[in-house]
C-alpha cells in the first residue's frame, strides 16, 4: 500500500541541459505559470496550475500592465535553472512571452551560453526572431531570446497620457 503524506513530495527541478527555453515561447501565461509550479514547485496564486484563467489586456493604450500581464520568473529559483545564473527577466505582451533574458553572474561566452541550454549557434533552427548575447554589466552576461519585437506605444498609436 502506498501512502502519499501532503508536503513531502517536491519539484525536482530539470537539469539546464533539460530546459527547453523556445518551448517557453508555446506557453500561454497560465500555462507557463503551471510549468514554473509543476517544474521548480512554486506557486503563483494568479497563474497557477489551479488559478482560474486571467484575461490580458488585447489594447496596450488603454491597459498597458494588463497588456504586458504574465508570471515572472521567482528570483528563489533561478539558480535551479542553471548555477551561473543570476537573473531570469520575463516579458509578455498581449499573452504571449516576448522575450526571455537570462543574467549571468559571471562574464560567459555566447557560445558556452547557448551550449548550456543546448541552443543552436544560428538562429534559423528556431522560431524565434533571435537569440542575441551581450554584456549586461560589470562581469555580467546575457542571453537573450526572442520572439517578437516589443510594442513601442508611440507606435501602437496610444496619445500620450
Amino acid at each position: 500500500m502506498l501512502v502519499l503524506l501532503a508536503g513531502l513530495l517536491t519539484a525536482v527541478p530539470p537539469k539546464a541541459s533539460d530546459v527547453n527555453l523556445p518551448a517557453w515561447f508555446e506557453m500561454s501565461p497560465g500555462d507557463f505559470g503551471c510549468y514554473l509550479e509543476r517544474a521548480f514547485g512554486v506557486r503563483d496564486k494568479k497563474w497557477g496550475c489551479t488559478a482560474p484563467v486571467q484575461e490580458v489586456s488585447d489594447d496596450p493604450c488603454s491597459d498597458l500592465a494588463g497588456y504586458r500581464a504574465g508570471p515572472e520568473f521567482p528570483s528563489k529559483v533561478v539558480k535551479k535553472v542553471h548555477a551561473k545564473l543570476q537573473n531570469i527577466t520575463l516579458s509578455w505582451e498581449h499573452g504571449a512571452l516576448q522575450s526571455v533574458t537570462l543574467t549571468f553572474a559571471g562574464a560567459e561566452t555566447d557560445e558556452d551560453a547557448r551550449a548550456i541550454f543546448r541552443l543552436p549557434r544560428d538562429n534559423k533552427s528556431t522560431a524565434l526572431a533571435s537569440i542575441a548575447f551581450q554584456e549586461c554589466g560589470k562581469k555580467k552576461s546575457c542571453l537573450v531570446l526572442q520572439k517578437f519585437e516589443r510594442t513601442d506605444i508611440g507606435e501602437a498609436g496610444c496619445s500620450p497620457p
